[in-house]
């Protein structure tokens, strides 16, 4: 059989699987998992299964203490309560090309032997990915895909079998300008994993507005990079925060595992710029957290995967509104 890819493999309890596992990060999961080599594309798995989720994290994302790392334990806490009938792979691919290929195969010849797959694309840069599912026509009829944070897709061929959601950042990121304007920051900074992302676009715009509405001011923004690379720069951040801190007296981050970096530097510097945590309470990395973005996106992976083994149709489009329960400003305070 072709080569999935040069990666590992992780196998727990048989039939969880997860690709790409990089080393160092989630140490808890050392305890947890057995690690095998990959030879193929197939390694055998639960032989009683009829039905298959295969989830797709954001290229490169495992690791990054917020997001991504959430979606792992919504997906563990279904796992933990799978049907005999089901089995569920998590890939963390390396590169976006290296998540097609395996997309391209469980949704087409991976798929046969199932009664029914659900491939869940993690990550807004998958969009392209499902568009092109939607007008594939010779997709599994049995596959169904679930891709996260992108606004509505197109109609197609298989317009029934592609869903999407996007948790509306804006309002909570509107609350976080108006909190940041209150406590007389001056020089804020909204900075971007990359430029043409729709709920980095929603973050930057609903902080510049809230900030706004205080202070008649918007803030500067900044883009680390033009691409997915810019969830995972942790390095680039840290090296960068210097030149930021002489300029910033606060710094609103949207960029995934590249926060890491300005965190990092943050501890060594703590008379360095206040700063935000994003998508989970991130004020145990540094003392300058004075408030987060809290998305709870192992509630909503929960919530989408129980729908979908229930046999619970989706919309096809659902925007996650600040009201929802599922995002929200929390306020950590600082020391």
């Amino acid at each position: 059989m072709q080569k999935l890819c040069e990666i590992t493999k992780i196998v727990l309890r048989g039939d969880f699987c997860l690709f790409g596992m990089k080393r160092g990060c989630w140490i808890y999961l050392l305890f947890l998992f057995v690690g095998v080599s990959c030879e193929s594309r197939v390694i055998p798995m639960q032989q009683t299964a009829t039905r298959q989720i295969v989830m797709f994290s954001a290229v490169n994302g495992l690791g990054d203490h917020g997001y991504v790392d959430l979606i792992l334990f919504g997906a563990e806490h279904v796992y933990l309560n799978l049907p005999k009938d089901v089995r569920m792979l998590y890939c963390n691919p390396t590169t976006f090309e290296e998540a097609e290929q395996a997309a391209d195969y469980y949704s087409h010849e991976g798929a046969a032997a199932y009664d029914s797959t659900l491939i869940v694309l993690a990550g807004s840069d998958y969009k392209p990915l499902a568009e092109k599912y939607i007008h594939d026509s010779t997709l599994n009829p049995n596959v169904d895909i679930l891709v996260f944070e992108v606004d509505e897709l197109p109609q197609g061929y298989n317009s029934d079998h592609v869903a999407a959601f996007s948790v509306d950042m804006y309002w909570g990121s509107y609350n976080a300008g108006v909190s940041v304007a209150q406590m007389g920051f001056q020089a804020p900074l909204i900075w971007l994993a990359r430029d043409d992302d729709y709920i980095l676009q929603l973050a930057r715009d609903g902080f510049s507005d809230g900030y706004y509405s205080i202070t008649n001011v918007h803030p500067d923004t900044a883009m680390l990079s033009n691409d997915w690379h810019g969830y995972g720069m942790p390095d680039v951040t840290y090296r960068q925060m210097e030149e930021k801190s002489k300029k910033y007296d606060f710094i609103y981050p949207v960029m995934g595992g590249s926060n890491m970096g300005i965190y990092r530097y943050l501890r060594e510097h703590s008379d360095g710029p206040k700063v935000a945590g994003m998508d989970v309470d991130q004020s145990q990395y540094a003392s300058n957290v004075i408030g987060s973005l809290v998305k709870h996106m192992d509630l909503l992976v929960e919530k989408y995967l129980n729908n979908w083994l229930n046999h619970i149709p989706w919309q096809r489009y659902e925007k996650i509104e600040a009201n929802s329960g599922y995002i929200e400003w929390v306020l950590t305070g600082a020391e």
